[in-house]
């Protein structure tokens, strides 16, 4: 065992000022405990010498100062320690079934929004319509679950709010959405000879579209897939599935009117157009983007398009018209192919890895043994007490 003069060594400059850790007054083993349970980050640290590790203790125990006891564990080293500050929470379902736990998160998150969605609407109603009160009521019922998702998946998952690529590859990406959305209000200007009343009611609608139906079939769906299923095609399996589903969604339009014809058009569409919002999301890491594109587009068709009944196509479509609609979005899901080409699948992995800083182990061990190799540089200080 190495001695604790040598363990005692002051690796503790970057602590603040008011640190007890200060000047090697406790083991450097504590210092590192200190910064991971206090300064509240995932921390990476060399093995100390060549055929010993320190381990935090499966049983640990706490003292009085709330420090993790530490035990001395005779093993060979396997690259680095990774020590998280949170307990973490085993998710054995998401391990085994990770498509249908994407599905299930997907159909069971549509659910709870529609309760608690009411639930807003009801309050809502008292300052405003409701109309526009049913709709702000799934948007912040959506947000309300994303968040609640998010917590379930903590520590390990780190959100959805962040892009994990640089913003000029975000834009870039978004710029197929904002293309088309453009395409679309000159087209509709033109047929319809400048028709556009932009309304309370169709904010409120593109809201409800923007924040429920994004957060519904990916932001519960995608994560799942990107950080459960080993294959690395998840990162084009992962936005089909969604795209798939988000088309069968649509074709319930029949039940509320539209004719058979319609829907199934609105289902392709709307399944191709699924699938490039499942791309940037995929790809970024953040689900602010698609969220961002959908509402402004779906605000768009509703304002402009007087064929529209809340929503849902009730008059007949041309041939042109259908001809039109399916070319445009395969346009746009195939440049999205080629973006998500051109980006690469490793940088997309690399997104997701940093996302999912630790999937856990069906036992939820709070200590994970990663076999990568060790940085050339090492620790002076480490060397010294080797």
């Amino acid at each position: 065992m190495l001695s604790r003069s040598a363990l005692s060594q002051d690796r503790t400059a970057h602590l603040p000022e008011s640190s007890p850790f200060r000047n090697g007054g406790f083991p450097a083993f504590y210092h590192i405990i200190y910064v991971s349970l206090f300064q509240k980050k995932v921390l990476r640290f060399q093995m100390i010498d060549s055929t010993c590790a320190w381990r935090i203790h499966r049983n640990h125990s706490v003292d009085s100062a709330g420090h993790r006891e530490i035990v001395y564990n005779n093993e060979k080293p396997k690259g680095y320690l990774i020590m998280s500050e949170k307990k973490v929470r085993s998710h054995p379902f998401c391990e085994k079934h990770p498509v249908l736990a994407m599905i299930l998160f997907s159909v069971g998150g549509s659910i709870l929004i529609s309760l608690i969605g009411g639930l807003f609407a009801g309050i809502l109603g008292f300052f405003m319509d409701s109309g526009p009160a049913d709709y702000f009521g799934t948007s912040i019922a959506a947000v309300a679950v994303l968040g609640i998702y998010t917590l379930w998946f903590s520590p390990q998952f780190k959100g959805e709010i962040r892009s994990g690529l640089s913003r000029k590859w975000t834009l870039i990406l978004m710029i197929p959405g904002i293309m088309y959305t453009i395409y679309v209000l000159v087209s509709q200007l033109i047929q319809y000879k400048f028709f556009f009343k932009p309304s309370f009611l169709y904010f409120a609608m593109a809201c409800a579209a923007g924040f429920g139906e994004e957060i519904m079939f990916r932001g519960l769906a995608i994560p799942i897939g990107m950080g459960f299923i080993k294959s690395e095609k998840r990162v084009w399996l992962v936005p089909i599935c969604t795209a798939a589903l988000f088309g069968l969604f649509h074709l319930g339009n029949i039940f509320a009117g539209a004719s058979v014809s319609n829907s199934i058009v609105q289902a392709i569409g709307a399944g191709l157009h699924g699938f490039y919002y499942g791309i940037i999301l995929s790809a970024t890491g953040s689900i602010l983007p698609s969220i961002l594109i959908h509402m402004v587009y779906d605000f768009v068709c509703f304002a402009g398009d007087p064929t529209l009944d809340n929503g849902i196509m009730a008059g007949q479509l041309s041939t042109f018209a259908v001809v039109e609609s399916i070319v445009t979005s395969i346009i746009v899901a195939g440049v999205a192919v080629i973006l998500m080409r051109k980006l690469g699948d490793r940088k997309i992995l690399d997104v997701w890895k940093r996302k999912w800083s630790q999937i856990s182990s069906a036992k939820g061990s709070a200590v994970s043994d990663k076999a990568e190799k060790p940085e050339e540089k090492t620790d002076a200080s480490a060397s010294t007490a080797a």
